[in-house]
């Protein structure tokens, strides 16, 4: 089982409280979005980086979450050729390292998808690399989602601006 981490805002933090699952961020045309990694330093740089705000509720990053989910789902997600795919940039260093992939290359639009967009190196993970990885579809309900949310096993706030996670239980309760 691996560990794997994203920040949130808020609203979508007070989401994953009311559903206990993850809740993706909305872009355009409709499409569903997580974006995570191996690597919990490149989202508490992320939440550094962001210009100081007068309210908590205004930082695209305000809570750093972690989960826990079994490494062969996204293995299977990845080399599932409906599902699977690479970015330029990963097709890019197969080509640097003359490799063939396997592996789809992204099409912008497409939905349904999961896709690896980068690779880097950290020193958070035990191979001392991480990949960024995005989590792509058209609604809540399509089959790639559930079978990557029915295979989380945890989900944690592990960081976030102070007071961010005490605003988002403040909704659910009403207060």
């Amino acid at each position: 089982m691996g560990k794997l981490y994203f920040a949130v805002d808020t609203k979508q933090y007070t989401e994953i409280l009311k559903t206990e699952n993850i809740f993706p961020t909305i872009i355009d045309k409709g499409s569903l979005v997580l974006t995570f990694t191996e690597d919990k330093k490149y989202w508490m740089d992320k939440i550094i980086e962001q210009a100081d705000l007068d309210n908590i509720e205004d930082y695209k990053y305000s809570v750093l979450i972690e989960f826990e989910i079994e490494a062969s789902i996204l293995n299977s997600l990845i080399t599932d050729p409906a599902v699977g795919r690479l970015s330029d940039n990963m097709y890019e260093y197969y080509r640097k390292l003359n490799k063939k992939s396997t592996i789809k290359k992204l099409i912008s639009e497409e939905t349904n998808i999961l896709c690896i967009t980068d690779v880097y190196e950290t020193s958070e993970t035990p191979d001392g690399i991480s990949q960024i990885w995005t989590l792509k579809v058209d609604s809540i309900n399509n089959k790639v989602w559930t079978l990557f949310c029915e295979n989380i096993h945890t989900i944690t706030c592990v960081g976030e601006i102070p007071g961010a996670s005490g605003i988002s239980k403040q909704f659910i309760s009403g207060i």
